[in-house]
């Protein structure tokens, strides 16, 4: 599975673009952005996350009103996910139901490992919870079958979404022998 490790060096900023505007979600720990993710109400994180109270109010009225594509606001909002985790939106929303479903092992888990949701960046909430699952599996056919599980697009995501050249290039190197 591919992730930034720059998503989990800090609490960061996001910004993100929408009819024809930025907007800046202030930095925010993991504890906001799981509980957003979680909601599975995008909402939450635009507007609801946005800095100016006032520009996503406006942001939520133009989508009320039908000025505002959905899809638009939908991706604005993934857009986000998937670059304060370092990952793809999907598998960051996946991870997250995983740690919040099971909480009283893959929370406690983080928690016994110094990690604070609280003050912590999502990045790397997401990417232990990644590692104490990826510890788990018995074997490397366990662990193949829980990197195609998380990295598996939902249905109806256009294959511009899901094709990464660089990592297309780094796999046919890969399958080619080359070193890298």
């Amino acid at each position: 599975m591919k992730i930034d490790a720059t998503a989990s060096l800090r609490v960061w900023a996001v910004t993100v673009e929408l009819a024809g505007h930025s907007y800046r979600i202030p930095p925010r720990p993991a504890a906001a952005w799981l509980g957003a993710i979680a909601s599975t109400n995008l909402a939450r994180i635009v507007p609801g996350m946005i800095e100016d109270v006032e520009a996503g109010e406006d942001l939520l009225d133009a989508l009320l009103a039908g000025e505002l594509p959905v899809a638009e606001w939908h991706d604005a909002a993934r857009d986000a996910i998937a670059t304060v985790t370092g990952m793809k939106w999907w598998t960051a929303s996946r991870l997250t139901y995983y740690l919040l479903d099971s909480w009283s092992v893959l929370g406690g888990a983080v928690l016994a490992r110094g990690l604070d949701p609280s003050i912590a960046p999502v990045g790397a909430v997401l990417t232990l919870t990644y590692r104490i699952l990826l510890e788990n599996c018995k074997d490397e056919t366990e662990r193949r079958k829980l990197d195609l599980e998380l990295d598996k697009p939902p249905t109806g995501i256009p294959i511009s979404e899901m094709y990464d050249p660089k990592q297309a290039a780094a796999n046919f190197m890969s399958l080619a022998g080359a070193p890298q």
